[in-house]
């Protein structure tokens, strides 16, 4: 998936020149930084040490995230981002915010509202322990009503009627 995504990140900036994020685990943020100058990816890459490091990729810039930081982000970084949004977004290990209302979760849905252009998604476990966890990740990107126009109703005749939000 990184190779991937480093293929697209390399594409996007060529044509774009928009700078973007990469969210991902914390333990993947080297493997990124790694696999875009693997992959042609020649822009400079912004890895924060914290939350309180972070600042908007600037143009050609890649900012790396862990899922984690982008919960903790202080309100001056919001600010920041919203006022200057990033161009793209990719999100890999994507089930990492298949939980409703954690602050990652919610805190990711924030930032694909800001983004000024696409996002990718990457996972390679979309749905971790129960179908319900598809349907957050969809909510999470926008994209539910797309996918299943009848809403939480039609995914649960999909998947066999579940929708207990509550296991």
């Amino acid at each position: 998936k990184t190779a991937t995504g480093s293929v697209v990140i390399a594409d996007l900036l060529a044509r774009t020149g928009c700078g973007g994020i990469v969210v991902c685990p914390a333990a993947l943020r080297r493997t990124w930084k790694a696999e875009m100058a693997k992959w042609g990816t020649a822009a400079p890459v912004l890895l924060p040490a914290t939350s309180a490091d972070v600042r908007p990729p600037g143009e050609g810039e890649v900012l790396i995230l862990s899922f984690d930081t982008l919960a903790q982000l202080p309100i001056e970084v919001w600010r920041a981002l919203r006022s200057s949004p990033p161009g793209w977004l990719i999100a890999d290990e994507l089930q990492k915010i298949r939980t409703a209302k954690s602050s990652r979760s919610c805190r990711f849905e924030d930032l694909v509202k800001i983004v000024r252009g696409p996002t990718l998604a990457l996972t390679g476990t979309l749905v971790e322990n129960k179908p319900l966890d598809l349907w957050i990740v969809c909510v999470r990107l926008g994209i539910e009503r797309v996918i299943f126009p009848g809403g939480i109703s039609e995914f649960a005749e999909h998947f066999g009627g579940v929708y207990d939000f509550a296991s």
